[in-house]
Parts: C-alpha cells; sequence; structure tokens
C-alpha cells in the first residue's frame, strides 16, 4: 500500500497550499496561514492519512468520530507543516527534478519494486505520477530547510560527552581508577598489639613523617620497597572495605588504620581518575544530538509561529 510503502514519509506530502482557482469557492477555509488557506479537504486528508490503518475499515460513523477528535492537533500540525514550506521559500530551498527522480530510485530499489509496480502502486492510491512527485518534492524541501536551520546548528562536542557519561548514574558507563600507597601489617594473635602499632604509625604520619619511608621500614604488604606504592588499580578490583574508605578520601589524604583481608591496612590516596567508555561514546553522541534537536526544533516552530500570521476558523 502507498501510504506505507511507496512515500514511506509524514503528513508532509500532503499539505500543498491550496491552489488558488475556484475550487477552494467549493470547500470551506479551516485556517489562513500568512498568505495560504487551509480547506477542510486539505484537513480531512491529512487525518485519513494519519488514520491507523484498522480505521480505514470501520463503519464512517466510528471513522468520522475518530476523526473528528483529532481535528484540532491535525490542523495545528498541519499549519506547523505550512509554515515550515514557507520559511523554505524564504531561505530559497528548492528541489530539482533529478533530486526527485533520485529520491524515487531510492524508494523503489529500498522496497524492491519494478517501474511497473511503483507505477501500480501510486495508481492504487489514486495519485497520478504528476500529484506524486508534487508531494515528495515537498517532503524533500521540508527536510531540508529542517536540516539547515535547526540540524546544522546543533554541536555536541567530546566534553558534553564526557559530562554525560561522568554523570550517569549507569555503572557500566565509566571506571574508576585509583592511585594508592599502602601500609599494610599482617594479623597477629596479639591483635591488639598490631592496632597499637598501625595508629603510633598513623600519628606519625599526620605529625609530618613521610608515607613512603614509613611504608619502607614498616610495611609488610605489596610495594613496601617502593614505598607501599600500587600504582593505579581499578575499582572492580578492590574489596568493599577498601572502596568504602577510598570514596570518603581526597587526593593526598591518608586513611586511618582498618581491618581487612590479612591485617590491618592505611592507604594514601595519590591520585583518582574516571575513565569512560569509549565504546559508548557514539550512541551518547546521538543520544544528546537528538536532545538538543527536539529542544531546537521546537523553539523554532515557536518562532515561526510568532512570526506569522495564524487565523484558525474552526
Amino acid at each position: 500500500m502507498l501510504k506505507k510503502i511507496l512515500l514511506a514519509v509524514s503528513i508532509f506530502m500532503f499539505v500543498s497550499a491550496a491552489p488558488a482557482n475556484s475550487a477552494i469557492l467549493f470547500d470551506r477555509i479551516v485556517a489562513v496561514v500568512n498568505m495560504d488557506v487551509i480547506t477542510w479537504s486539505d484537513l480531512n486528508r491529512v487525518m485519513r492519512f494519519e488514520a491507523p490503518l484498522e480505521i480505514d475499515a470501520t463503519k464512517d460513523i466510528y471513522r468520522d468520530k475518530f476523526l473528528g477528535e483529532d481535528e484540532m492537533a491535525a490542523l495545528k500540525r498541519l499549519i506547523d507543516t505550512r509554515l515550515k514550506l514557507q520559511e523554505a521559500a524564504r531561505v530559497g530551498i528548492s528541489v530539482t527534478d533529478r533530486d526527485i527522480e533520485m529520491a524515487i530510485e531510492a524508494i523503489k530499489r529500498r522496497h524492491g519494486l519494478t517501474d511497473e509496480m511503483f507505477r501500480l502502486a501510486i495508481k492504487g492510491e489514486g495519485l497520478t505520477l504528476y500529484e506524486y512527485r508534487k508531494r515528495l518534492s515537498e517532503e524533500i524541501i521540508l527536510a531540508r530547510v529542517v536540516e539547515q536551520e535547526v540540524r546544522r546548528a546543533i554541536s555536541v562536542t567530546q566534553e558534553d560527552i564526557d559530562k554525560y557519561l561522568l554523570k550517569s548514574k549507569e555503572p557500566a558507563a565509566k571506571t574508576v581508577w585509583f592511585n594508592i600507597s599502602h601500609i599494610f601489617l599482617k594479623e597477629r594473635d596479639d591483635k591488639g598489639q598490631v592496632e597499637e602499632m598501625a595508629l603510633d604509625l598513623y600519628k606519625k604520619i599526620q605529625a609530618g613523617d613521610d608515607f613512603s619511608e614509613i611504608a619502607r621500614q614498616y610495611s609488610e604488604g605489596m610495594g613496601a620497597e617502593d614505598g607501599g606504592a600500587l600504582g593505579f588499580i581499578r575499582e572492580t578490583a578492590l574489596s568493599r572495605d577498601f572502596l568504602d574508605v577510598l570514596t570518603a578520601m581526597k587526593e593526598g589524604d591518608v586513611s586511618k588504620p582498618f581491618w581487612s583481608i590479612g591485617g590491618i591496612h592505611m592507604v594514601k590516596l595519590v591520585a583518582k581518575k574516571t575513565e569512560v567508555r569509549e565504546d559508548l561514546r557514539e550512541a551518547v553522541r546521538q543520544k544528546l544530538t537528538e536532545r538538543e534537536f527536539s529542544s531546537s526544533y521546537r523553539n523554532w516552530i515557536r518562532k515561526l509561529r510568532k512570526m506569522a500570521h495564524i487565523d484558525i476558523r474552526i
């Protein structure tokens, strides 16, 4: 069916400005948009095109009730479309016969249609090739004016993407790394003695003694010979005991002694960094672009409405 296959587009193709001929005299005007008029037949075609396919098969009374409920909303959408076409004309956007031919060929390729199948589908919808081409040209114009006036002005930077990912509440979106130095005292039978020794070392560090020197002299853990330096460790590689301590620290802080696996630990937070997942960047770029587009598009439409003379007559 042409509505679902060939055009594969929106109501925009059903919004040609009403021709300035005597036919308008026999049709009711439902809105005036600057110098264009929208007639009841224009609006009715749009509503029927937008209606779900199952509505076409219902009785007239139910179909008319459904269409009537959507009347004002459909008219507003039609007005917006007229405004966009007028803006396109104002800024000089046009379509050539070559553009239309290329669009038709693309549609036929996409849906596997021969020339004869394409011709029959148009005929089946009650359209002439001329009418179809005219509606398709308007769709192309609408796409181009939105691209030129709205989408091209949108810019999503790497900084925008990083900020979004860093603020994301989804754990998989980012990885936190802690650069730490470590002092470890093994657990012994006399736990009190170990705790006393750890507290004494902590007091020395707080008094100004060098953490690295204390680690070299007393630490019984990894990296002792390097002043306790362990380098950057991914948060997922740390136990909950360590994470609870580290997440509350600032760079340069030294933790109070705390018990964890194997004994008592003290850590110095040398640095902390957060990395975002590179494979998420493109998806986030698209999301932010569409979010910005939606906002910019709404503002653009509001601006067009504000500048226009619109007279609704229903």
